[in-house]
């Protein structure tokens, strides 16, 4: 369920119908919401990302309505979703980065928690100015702070493997992007978001 949720590809689908534009190609050449603003200018961006964050959100909290107790299996609902996002079958499983999708995840298994890391990556990515950094922070972080969130009848171990593997995952996702930005070529947030 999260996988095919996931596969909904925002940006690909305004790109390819909106604009005639294929998001692989173009700008970053990267799935997601970041391109998005690069491509079609920032209100379609943050259509896209609020898009690409519900789409982690609607199965894990739909998963955890049906198993209350079970924190583990809502995070891999909503890790499903990541995983459709980053590969989509239709797309050659060539899609995004994966982060929306991961606000997601935290947002539907503690909104509290997902709306202080929301926070946090805002101030992180305006200290910055760069997206990938502040996204870098957050996924090195995210793990940790979940001991903090979950007391000891709810704290499941797996949680903390499931949210770490998908920080690793999407950590990956934006060596190319720390690269960039340690050889001076990499796109500052305000001089894309100003577009």
């Amino acid at each position: 369920m999260g996988y095919i949720f996931g596969c909904i590809q925002t940006s690909y689908f305004i790109g390819k119908f909106k604009f005639q534009v294929d998001v692989k190609s173009q700008g970053s050449k990267n799935a997601g919401a970041s391109n998005g603003v690069i491509l079609f200018g920032w209100k379609y961006g943050v259509f896209i990302g609020l898009v690409d964050i519900l789409k982690a959100y609607i199965p894990t909290v739909f998963i955890l309505s049906l198993y209350p107790n079970n924190i583990f299996l809502s995070s891999l609902a909503g890790g499903g979703a990541i995983l459709g996002h980053i590969y989509p079958f239709f797309m050659g499983f060539n899609g995004g980065k994966g982060m929306s999708c991961y606000f997601g995840v935290l947002l539907g298994l503690n909104p509290l928690f997902g709306l202080y890391t929301l926070v946090a990556a805002a101030i992180l990515l305006i200290a910055t100015n760069y997206v990938a950094l502040a996204t870098v922070l957050i996924l090195f972080f995210s793990p940790i702070m979940i001991h903090f969130v979950y007391d000891s009848n709810i704290y499941d171990f797996n949680l903390v493997m499931c949210i770490s593997f998908f920080s690793i995952l999407i950590f990956l996702k934006h060596i190319e992007n720390l690269k960039k930005i340690y050889e001076g070529t990499e796109k500052t947030f305000w001089s894309v978001f100003k577009k």
